[in-house]
């Protein structure tokens, strides 16, 4: 499935515009009906793609304030947010099915004349919204064989709507990516993934792969994923007692830090025999959690469950009594972690008691301990753990792949203990436009070449891949041009490892236009804004934009009245007015005349464009 069309009659700065992504139809809707027609075969596209995704991209550009990410989040936002938006938005969204003149439309606030009168006058009247699918008969222009659309009718379709939060004056979407997809009757799924949740692993490979190209002495490969020790017990502002801290949640660091107050000429710890900056490093890790874990038992309602009626489901999962705390009991300290975490579910948790998903949560803490015992000793100290990037193995069941398994993995709890992930982690000497790049992709990667639907009893193997219409708003930003230049190309690479059989659409707004040159001009949606504000789409492009050169792009692609910075233009123009203005009087020429002409002589090689150069250099000839 895939959208060839959208009809907006009014979203936010968008009024009465419509868009078609389609080479195969050209549909309008008026007067509250839809028509269509055959377009003939884009023999030029064809001979470019072929049946690669790549014929499916459209880029969005234009001016800030256009409406670029209006129209993607139009397109991307979840069913609730487009629910919640009948009362004020109007549009609609036309897919084509695979079945031979079959098509599905989603629309809110609009009638379609053979569409909206099968849903009954009272549900119209209270929802005016919902998805449909038809068959359009070409030769008569007409639909039939409507009907409300169904599960099986989504034909394992869904929206993956990228973006950068950051960007956002107010991000209208919650700070967490969709894990899953779910099927809903009135509109096809979405899936809100930003760039900065993308997997870590796969960040790790994009990394890495960028790094590679580096010399081995290179600054470059000093770039380190990095984890550190205090990360959640100060989230909370409430303090335990001071004794249950000296007995139960004592650190390597509280110590030291005492050790230095009580004897201030001391230069050095001492530690007990034995300990390491890697046991040391990793007590305290794990002490951190404890010590969250434990300011939240304080927060719970303690006669939980039994002032709702019912005494609790208690299993005992290797400790003494869940329903209480495991103060100045003698615990290892991941004995106290599951124990914390068991007390947590036992007074949050209606249905599964003691074993919920704080449980869960603490067993990939302990696994994550686990994971980190395994790793070489050199990279850690008494506060971190640092692994080059260069040196991390991501084969199947080595420690750091395990590790970010665990990470990755990761769903927030209900109580709210971790809401947006388990452990806090950054990367070392990479760059923003770096870390874009690596977030980007992995993005990418995760949803449209990893992602696939598996049946029960299914392996990952077996599983196939979705039907995606993949949104990418300016992913491209903080990149360096260079990036930008061979980003449309390096999309084509990774969406190559798809499953030929899936379908693919990407819709991108961007900024940059070296992309532009790597497409051709009926791919390419120009968006504009008038006096008032409002949007104005344009897709009419007769200018050719593939292997253009940039300067043209620039001023055409990207609405420049001029491709040289206003600063620059502003003083040649002021000076060639002058220059030209001397050619009259040329006989007639003062002391500051003659050192007008002198400085642009100066400055004449230091300008860039060679067509000025000499145009100037015409003009000067021309006076002496």
């Amino acid at each position: 499935m895939q959208l060839i069309y959208c009809y907006i009659n009014r979203f936010r700065n968008i009024v009465e515009q419509e868009l078609c992504f389609s080479d195969r139809y050209s549909v309008h809707y008026e007067n509250e009906k839809l028509s269509f027609t055959y377009k003939n075969p884009d023999i030029a596209k064809d001979y470019i793609y072929g049946s690669n995704f790549m014929r499916n991209l459209h880029i969005i550009v234009g001016k800030t304030g256009s409406g670029k990410t209006n129209l993607l989040q139009l397109i991307g936002m979840d069913q609730w947010e487009r629910m919640h938006s009948t009362k004020t938005d109007a549009y609609l969204l036309l897919y084509k099915m695979d079945a031979r003149d079959f098509f599905m439309v989603e629309f809110v606030g609009l009638t379609i004349k053979g569409v909206t009168e099968h849903i009954p006058p009272h549900k119209f009247r209270k929802e005016k919204y919902g998805a449909f699918k038809f068959r359009y008969d070409f030769d008569s222009c007409t639909i039939s064989d409507v009907s409300a659309m169904q599960h099986v009718d989504m034909e394992n379709t869904c929206v993956i709507n990228t973006f950068d939060r950051h960007a956002f004056a107010h991000c209208p979407y919650a700070d967490e990516k969709c894990e899953g997809v779910e099927y809903e009757q009135d509109f096809l799924p979405r899936m809100i993934s930003p760039y900065e949740r993308s997997s870590a692993s796969i960040e790790c490979e994009y990394l890495k792969d960028y790094l590679s190209q580096f010399p081995k002495e290179s600054m470059k490969r000093n770039a380190a994923f990095v984890v550190g020790w205090n990360n959640w017990q100060n989230v909370l502002k409430n303090e335990l007692d001071e004794n249950l801290l000296e007995k139960d949640y004592w650190t390597y660091k509280s110590r030291a830090e005492k050790q230095h107050i009580q004897n201030l000429k001391k230069e050095t710890t001492l530690y007990p025999k034995g300990s390491t900056p890697k046991t040391r490093f990793l007590h305290d890790l794990m002490t951190d959690f404890a010590i969250y874990l434990r300011k939240w038992a304080d927060c719970v309602d303690e006669k939980f469950p039994q002032n709702i009626g019912h005494g609790g489901y208690t299993q005992y999962e290797g400790v003494k009594d869940p329903t209480i705390l495991p103060d100045f009991e003698r615990l290892s300290i991941l004995k106290r972690i599951n124990w914390l975490c068991q007390y947590l579910d036992y007074h949050t948790d209606e249905i599964t008691g003691n074993k919920g998903l704080i449980w869960q949560i603490g067993s990939d803490i302990i696994d994550i301990f686990k994971e980190l015992e395994k790793m070489d000793d050199k990279y850690f100290t008494d506060e971190e753990f640092s692994i080059p990037v260069m040196e991390i193995d991501l084969s199947t069941n080595s420690p750091m792949q395990q590790f970010f398994e665990r990470i990755e993995q990761y769903r927030p709890d209900e109580v709210g203990v971790f809401t947006k992930e388990l452990l806090p982690y950054h990367w070392t000497c990479v760059s923003s436009g770096e870390y874009q790049y690596a977030k980007v992709w992995g993005v990418v990667e995760e949803y449209a070449v990893r992602v696939k639907l598996m049946n029960q009893h299914q392996s990952y193997k077996e599983a196939r891949q979705p039907n995606l219409i993949v949104l990418m708003d300016e992913p491209e930003s903080y990149m360096h041009p260079e990036m930008c230049r061979q980003f449309i190309h390096k999309m084509s690479q990774i969406l190559g490892q798809r499953n030929p059989d899936a379908q693919l659409q990407v819709l991108l707004s961007t900024h940059s236009p070296f992309m532009l040159s790597d497409v051709l001009s009926e791919q390419v949606i120009k968006m504009d804004f008038n006096e008032l504000g409002l949007c104005r789409i344009s897709q009419n492009i007769e200018k050719p934009y593939f292997a253009a050169n940039i300067h043209s792009i620039m001023a055409d692609g990207f609405f420049l009245q001029y491709t040289i910075g206003e600063q620059a233009r502003m003083f040649l123009t002021e000076k060639f007015a002058l220059f030209k203005g001397m050619i009259n009087r040329k006989d007639h020429l003062d002391k500051l005349d003659i050192q007008e002409i002198e400085n642009m002589r100066e400055l004449l090689p230091k300008i860039g464009d060679e067509i000025i150069r000499h145009s100037f250099e015409n003009l000067l000839n021309a006076i002496r």
